[in-house]
């Protein structure tokens, strides 16, 4: 079937008893569009937002939570994912504006 899970629902008319096929979408309507992006990558373990105040209002940042340690020292940092979170937050096609990026390691 595809990536896209199919099932069938009825319509609850009595005119219109006829079985329909609906595409399920596999969106999270709890998560944005760039959080699912992120949370597909390998070694992300979670997404969020934290709100911070700023100057001129309230500030967004998108915490990305890997399974890996993040010092660049460290023989477990994985330095291609972090690329590929970066370049995921920046390329997003989308109209929630993020001021920071923030990637933090998974409690051990």
């Amino acid at each position: 079937m595809g990536a896209a899970a199919w099932y069938v629902s009825r319509t609850d008319r009595p005119a219109a008893r006829a079985v329909r096929i609906v595409r399920k979408r596999r969106f999270d309507v709890r998560k944005g569009h760039v959080r699912q992006k992120l949370e597909a990558l390998p070694g992300v373990t979670r997404t969020w937002i934290e709100w911070e105040a700023a100057e001129h209002g309230l500030a967004k940042t998108l915490v990305v939570e890997v399974a890996f340690d993040t010092d660049p020292n460290s023989s477990d940092c994985e330095t291609g994912t972090l690329d590929d979170i970066t370049q995921t937050a920046k390329d997003a096609q989308t109209t929630m504006i993020i001021s920071r990026l923030k990637i933090v390691p998974h409690d051990r």
